[in-house]
């Protein structure tokens, strides 16, 4: 299958390969007339047995190919395409030199969720409007497993506290399980 759509995989999914291809042969369309013509005029038979006649008796499918780190770099980008507003924005801001939140102190979620929401101006307005505060916070406590904090304040408002920049990367990079990420974009 190919195509130009990309979707979010598991890191260890053998199911589906995605990999990067060469542009060179871009919108050159002698070479995939020249090769159409060929698989019309016994290709698919000579790929058919060269297909049959392959030793793959050591294939083993669970078994991740050489180039795991460019496939993770691969990996990644199709799940960056598909990031939601929250995983979106939580992945710029810790690209950045410090994670806005990271504090000793706890914060009030409206306080994050209405920068969430500044910073995010200029997205679908409606897709981002569908967004509550609750949803935001759900979301939030799904991607910093282990560097978020939270405890309610006299008020019963829910207040949070995010460790370190590097434990809420690591977070990240769990919650989009992704071996890697190249935090200096």
């Amino acid at each position: 299958m190919a195509t130009n759509v990309m979707w979010p995989i598991e890191n260890d999914d053998r199911r589906v390969h995605i990999m990067k291809v060469s542009s060179r042969f871009n919108r050159n369309y002698d070479f995939f007339n020249e090769l159409c013509k060929s698989m019309n005029e016994g290709g698919r038979e000579y790929l058919m047995h060269v297909l049959q006649n392959r030793n793959i008796a050591d294939f083993i499918p669970q078994k991740m190919p050489e180039d795991a780190e460019a496939l993770n770099d691969v990996r990644f980008e199709a799940k960056l395409a598909n990031f939601t507003f929250i995983e979106l924005w939580c992945y710029t801001n810790l690209c950045g030199p410090i994670w806005p939140f990271c504090s000793n102190d706890f914060l009030d979620t409206a306080t994050i969720f209405n920068t969430f929401k500044e910073e995010m101006i200029g997205h679908d307005i409606q897709k981002l409007a569908e967004i509550s505060r609750m949803g935001f916070t759900k979301k939030l406590k799904e991607i910093f497993m282990t560097s978020l904090g939270t405890k309610k304040s006299s008020g019963n408002k829910l207040l949070v506290r995010f460790e370190s920049l590097q434990v809420c990367r690591l977070d990240f990079q769990k919650y989009i399980r992704c071996a890697s990420v190249d935090w200096d974009v």
